[in-house]
């Protein structure tokens, strides 16, 4: 496990391989993917053919997440990791749902507010009331 406290869990996508094993193994059941097969291109030659799944969506759903870190722990591939503080809380529960990009986006919010040497990023800057 890594020296990092438990709070975001952020996915690097290109370790994932949508085998699904995160979101059944949660224990909150608040991890939804969502991918669709392709041919799988590297082959050696005379290979059978082959699919693979390729993630179209991962969202974690924080209205639900208990913060266990179970998902890390049980992704084969390190595909998941803790990331930054606790996700801030919301006023609508529909808000909590973030996907990659979402987590993107408040990282990115949080990373610029602290070159800026501020400690926290307010609600109202983040586009919470």
């Amino acid at each position: 496990m890594s020296d990092r406290t438990h709070g975001s869990i952020r996915l690097l996508p290109d370790k994932c391989t949508s085998c699904m094993i995160c979101a059944r193994e949660c224990p909150a059941w608040c991890i939804h993917i969502d991918s669709h097969p392709e041919a799988a291109t590297d082959l050696p030659a005379g290979a059978r053919q082959r699919t693979v799944n390729v993630l179209d969506r991962f969202e974690i759903d924080w209205s639900l997440c208990m913060y266990c870190g179970i998902c890390i722990d049980e992704c084969p591939f390190d595909a998941l990791e803790w990331a930054g503080p606790h996700v801030p809380n919301e006023r609508e529960l529909s808000t909590l749902r973030h996907d990659e990009l979402r987590q993107d986006e408040l990282r990115h919010d949080e990373l610029r507010h602290a070159e800026l040497g501020h400690e926290a990023l307010p609600n109202d800057k983040l586009g919470r009331q």
